[in-house]
Formats: C-alpha cells, sequence, structure tokens
C-alpha cells in the first residue's frame, strides 16, 4: 500500500517561515534573539477554535546552542503563546524576542552557532508538532 506523505501533512496543523535573528550590541554586550514565524491551522482545528471558544494550541520556544558533540539548551522564551490569540484565524503569525547578555549565548569555544526549537502543542489531543529553524552563526 502507498501512502502519499505529502498528502498527510494537508490535514495537520504546521509551522512555516521560522526564523532566528541574532544582532549583537558589542558595547554593551548584549544580543537581541527574535524568533518569528507562522503556523497554519487545518480547516477541522479552525473550526474547532471557532466553535470551542478557547485557545487550544500552545507554543513553546527554545534557543539551542549548536555544538559538534552534543547540542545545549540555551534559554526558554517566556511568555508562551496560546492560538488563537484573539479570534480563530486560518494562519497565526508569531514572534518572540528577547534582549540577552553575552554569557548567555556563549557556550562554547571558536564558532557559536544556535537554532530554536519550536513545539507546537494540541492542548485537547497532547499530540506535539516539533520544528526548528535554521542554524544562525554569531559571535
Amino acid at each position: 500500500m502507498f501512502i502519499d506523505i505529502k498528502s498527510i501533512f494537508i490535514y495537520m496543523v504546521i509551522i512555516l517561515n521560522e526564523k532566528l535573528i541574532i544582532n549583537h550590541d558589542h558595547n554593551k554586550k548584549l544580543k537581541q534573539v527574535a524568533v518569528s514565524g507562522e503556523i497554519r491551522f487545518t480547516p477541522q482545528e479552525l473550526y474547532q477554535m471557532t466553535t470551542n471558544g478557547k485557545r487550544l494550541f500552545k507554543l513553546k520556544c527554545e534557543l539551542w546552542g549548536k555544538d559538534i558533540v552534543t547540542n545545549d539548551k540555551l534559554f526558554i522564551f517566556n511568555p508562551l503563546r496560546y492560538f488563537p490569540a484573539i479570534s480563530p484565524a486560518i494562519s497565526e503569525k508569531f514572534t518572540f524576542s528577547e534582549i540577552l547578555g553575552e554569557g548567555v549565548l556563549d557556550e562554547d569555544l571558536g564558532k557559536e552557532e544556535a537554532y530554536a526549537r519550536l513545539i507546537l502543542t494540541n492542548l485537547s489531543s497532547g499530540t506535539q508538532i516539533i520544528d526548528k529553524t535554521e542554524t544562525v552563526s554569531y559571535k
């Protein structure tokens, strides 16, 4: 039996256009970290959010350092994001932003690299969609 993987994903919530930006202020020894993207819900999920009247999804964002041997969790953004935000929509944009001291992201010698890990949880079923941004180099 052949299953078309692309058709399966049409019926699941997806995270799109996820992006990590790290800007460094060397004078203040701070880094502006921003993670943005979009969540696209299925028509069924949109219907559930509309008729249910409460938030059905939770988005968590973590910042991870990319190393040769192991990856380190560097930071968890707060607050979490809940959807629908105000009124249900088929697509919701999100942004996590934080100013961090250099030490938070200075986790190894040499070239520094990080990525953001996004965890979207369906609060009624408990299922999760996990996605990550491209790895960003910074110093």
